[in-house]
């Protein structure tokens, strides 16, 4: 009886530990590692079964809230990768991932055993129970699959204008993300030569300031007005295999909220940068 009910009971735990596990790094933008997703499903299926084995057998087993945040941990340990970094620490990160982890669960698992057990009391078919659960059922996927659509519509959008590339000066490299903006007019009075924005933090890495003194170029928008740190950069190479030389990049201290991109094109580098751009200051 065990032996076939504990397999059961482990395929269905294997299953639905992938999906929360995928639902997690799609969401969070997590790695995709397939062999390590399938060894944390596994073994914490196995520790599932483990667990389920012992109540039915009323041995002394481990406390519900104990075993589901064990599990979870289990899971989200096993399956991805952290690294502490400035912006959030590894604690941050796990707990995230936790919290999203359990509202996969909630929807999923938690509706499954609400139905079971309301379907359980029911001595006759019931027509009205069973269009409830039916419009419950609609409505919580509409939701999931709302929000996956959102995701997905945002994570194209900026795959349209966010570039990957390699900033090179000296010799000094550096990988970073590019984003082109319509909005970024900024040009040189000096040379009238467009210019780039980069992040402080990736010109600290570059060591530029070391070896070159700042240009001041005067900017004015809706925020304010003022002068920009503006350094020269030699070279900065596209995924598409076309280079932008010697170009303009004005220092800001933060470009945008989640770090991800450490540079913004100027509107006009998009048509001109597979041919390079030269100036002279």
């Amino acid at each position: 009886m065990y032996s076939f009910y504990a397999d059961f009971y482990w395929i269905l735990n294997f299953v639905m530990n992938q999906f929360l596990v995928w639902l997690v790094a799609f969401i969070r933008r997590k790695e995709y590692t397939p062999f390590r997703w399938a060894v944390a499903c596994a073994v914490v299926a196995l520790i599932s079964v483990i667990h389920k084995i012992n109540v039915l057998e009323q041995r002394s087993v481990v406390p519900d809230g104990a075993y589901c945040v064990f599990c979870v941990l289990m899971l989200i340990g096993l399956s991805y990768k952290y690294k502490s970094n400035k912006k959030r620490s590894v604690l941050t990160e796990i707990l995230t991932d936790m919290v999203i982890l359990m509202f996969g669960v909630s929807i999923t698992a938690g509706c499954i055993l609400f139905m079971q057990e309301h379907m359980g009391d029911m001595k006759s078919a019931d027509v009205k129970k069973a269009f409830i659960f039916n419009i419950i059922s609609f409505a919580i996927l509409y939701a999931l699959f709302f929000v996956m659509r959102n995701i997905i519509k945002n994570e194209a959008e900026k795959c349209e204008t966010i570039m990957c590339a390699t900033l090179i000066h000296g010799s000094v490299k550096k990988n970073i993300n590019v984003l082109y903006d319509t909005g970024n007019n900024l040009f040189s009075p000096y040379t009238n030569e467009p210019v780039n924005i980069i992040s402080k933090e990736t010109v600290v890495q570059m060591g530029v300031r070391d070896k070159q003194k700042p240009i001041l170029i005067p900017y004015n928008s809706i925020g304010g007005s003022g002068l920009l740190e503006t350094y020269r950069f030699e070279k900065l190479i596209f995924m598409d295999g076309s280079i932008m030389m010697n170009f303009l990049g004005a220092v800001s201290e933060r470009i945008d909220k989640t770090g991800d991109v450490q540079m913004i094109l100027n509107c006009s580098n998009k048509k001109i940068k597979r041919h390079g751009t030269t100036g002279g200051h």
